[in-house]
């Protein structure tokens, strides 16, 4: 079969790119390139090694790994720390033997300005200040990702990508989920089949032995943690914790599982964070990535791990984390007919032993009454029973779990006012009833954060309060454990939103105050600036006191829109990107007047330049005047 790619410019749809000269990454089992669309925008597309070389459809290696498995899990990812997947296209090829391949393309957001490997390699890597940014922004990326059932397990300098906003700075994107486990589609919870894969220096301890270290035996959201405490010790010490001397992968493997990296070369802000991160079993580390935000906010608190199952993690903008689902409480198994007699035996027995005081009628007062559920689970009840189950005040505790009802019982069930300890060591005191929250009541969960307010049916629902562990409050409506309705949230660090919610995202009508100063009023949804509003800058640099009203999507500037700069210019039209895009007029601070074609916030097209009464022709190609004739 003949070579696929030559040294020629290659076209797919509306993007065009040179396979010599527009390689910006190379993998294990793909290539990506830089393309151009025809606006003059860039992307960047992912294709088949194999398909690059021999025209190949890259099937060698689909049981490992597709571009297509790829799309799907970052199809309908959105968050501004992780790179945004924008199709999956299709290029169809004859090789010489008129056989037609056709071989998959993922076409993604291109990040401008490069990667943390190649940064850090630089002669000016990152300074502590930049390297506590850039590892903020990877965690409320994996904060995100782990909402959305993602776990990327091949966390590491080279996949940490940046792009430069309007501003210049480095904005982190999180990318390359091509081994990434996909918890939502692996709904049978079978064990890992590819625990071991990623790069040996970022592997935490359970990708090499599972079963030993990992949490339950698996990989999970906490592996991503370790990778993280990995790219904090390499960025603040330049050098890496396991294997700096030898890249032997036998030896960095042994180190990895038996040796502790040296603290000495971090600086003593950050070693709690990456010690935090860098526990051997994965058990031992925070829960999740706001946990570990936590410890960098506030370095002499440790942050204990939770229990040995996985949890829900905690969102701050985006999804919020499930009530832990109480147990219900069991009532005594019905003895059959062959053994009544000698479950009265037993109960004699149980009589004399556990000392039961008999009340009135067939009311009765018992202390440790050990029972079981119909799943064989015992438990242990103290308090009142009636009819052999409990009724009125009693303390239910089950041996295994720990789990306690302590309050209020009906028929056997925790109804009325109770208290809830939960295995998890988070605790629920309010209404009850058919053994989970339903009224008015307080959860202090186990991560110290806190909800008062309305439940339905074990869930959040209706209003509340909900204050977060990294200090965040919100108040407003719940629907189904998410905020839905009217509702305010505010962060320490001055950030803000009022207005409507929908599915735990800000969709509607609200008010959104970023940390900077710079306020949003205006149309949202899922948590996007999107529709019609108005943004205010207040930041402290030469755009402070800019305005912009207009359309908006997905947090940008789209459609028709005005702009105002505060020397007085001022642009009504067209937008893309955040940029001047399409038919817009310029009026000039100093009366001069541009109205023409704009690509790319350049002027790009033929227009019309009036000043003090004297009009032009103009032609413009990106930004370079080619021709001015007066009218």
């Amino acid at each position: 079969m003949e070579t696929l790619i030559k040294s020629k410019v290659m076209k797919l749809n509306q993007y065009e790119w040179d396979p010599e000269n527009d390689v910006i990454g190379y993998g294990a089992f793909a290539e990506v390139f830089r393309a151009k669309d025809n606006n003059g925008h860039y992307a960047a597309l992912k294709i088949y090694r194999e398909a690059i070389t021999k025209g190949s459809t890259g099937g060698v290696f689909q049981s490992k790994y597709t571009l297509e498995e790829e799309y799907k899990k970052g199809e309908l990812l959105a968050h501004t720390n992780v790179i945004r997947y924008i199709n999956l296209d299709y290029i169809v090829h004859v090789d010489s033997m008129q056989r037609t391949v056709s071989y998959p393309v993922l076409i993604m957001e291109y990040a401008d300005a490069g990667n943390l490997s190649d940064w850090l390699k630089s002669t000016t890597p990152p300074t502590v200040a930049e390297a506590e940014h850039i590892i903020r922004e990877i965690l409320d990326g994996l904060t995100y990702l782990h909402s959305q059932g993602i776990i990327h397990r091949d966390l590491k300098p080279g996949n940490i990508l940046f792009k430069k906003d309007r501003m210049g700075n480095r904005v982190v994107k999180i990318s390359d989920f091509g081994i990434s486990r996909d918890t939502l589609q692996d709904s049978t919870n079978r064990p890992s089949a590819t625990a071991g894969v990623g790069t040996i220096d970022y592997m935490a301890p359970e990708q090499l032995m599972k079963k030993t270290y990992g949490l339950d035996g698996e990989v999970s959201n906490r592996t991503d943690l370790w990778a993280a405490g990995v790219i904090l010790y390499r960025m603040l010490t330049g050098k890496m914790p396991f294997g700096e001397e030898n890249k032997d992968y036998e030896n960095i493997h042994s180190e990895i599982i038996s040796k502790e990296p040296d603290y000495s070369k971090v600086p003593a802000k950050y070693q709690s964070v990456i010690k935090a991160c860098m526990q051997k079993h994965a058990s031992q580390r925070p829960a999740n990535a706001d946990a570990v935000i936590e410890i960098l906010d506030k370095p002499e608190k440790k942050i204990p791990p939770s229990d040995d199952r996985e949890k829900t993690d905690f969102l701050d903008d985006n999804r919020f984390k499930k009530q832990p689902k109480p147990v219900p409480v069991p009532v005594p198994v019905k003895s059959s007919p062959i053994g009544k007699y000698i479950a009265m035996a037993a109960a004699a027995v149980l009589v004399i032993v556990l000392g039961v005081k008999f009340l009135h009628g067939n009311t009765q007062q018992v202390t440790n009454m050990l029972l079981r559920d119909s799943s064989n689970k015992e438990y242990t009840y103290t308090g009142t029973v009636k009819d052999g189950k409990p009724e009125g005040t009693g303390r239910a505790t089950y041996t295994a779990s720990k789990m306690i009802y302590a309050g209020d019982f009906e028929n056997g069930k925790p109804e009325g006012k109770d208290t809830i300890f939960y295995a998890n060591q988070s605790k629920y005191i309010g209404d009850v009833k058919n053994y989970v929250p339903e009224g008015k009541g307080v959860c202090n969960y186990y991560d110290n954060s806190k909800y008062d307010g309305d439940w339905k049916n074990g869930q959040l629902d209706g209003t509340g309060t909900y204050n977060y562990t990294n200090g965040a409050v919100y108040k407003g409506e719940w629907r189904n454990n998410k905020r839905s309705g009217k509702g305010t949230y505010n962060k320490p660090n001055g950030m803000s939103y009022d207005g409507d919610w929908s599915n735990d995202y800000w969709d509607g009508q609200g008010t959104l105050v970023k940390e900077n100063g710079d306020k949003y009023v205006g149309d949202f949804k899922e948590g996007y600036m999107d529709g019609n509003g108005t943004y205010w800058i207040n930041r402290n640099d030469v755009n402070k006191g800019d305005k912009y009203t207009g359309a908006f999507a997905k947090d940008q500037y789209l459609g028709m829109g005005t702009y105002w700069w505060t020397n007085g210019d001022v642009y009504v039209g067209y937008w893309k990107d955040s940029k001047r895009d399409g038919d817009g007029t310029m009026t000039y601070q100093d009366g001069g007047k541009y109205v023409g074609k704009w690509l790319n916030d350049q002027k790009s097209g033929p227009g019309v330049y009036t000043k003090d009464g004297v009009s032009y022709n103009e032609v413009w190609l990106f930004g370079q005047k080619l021709s001015s004739t007066q009218m």
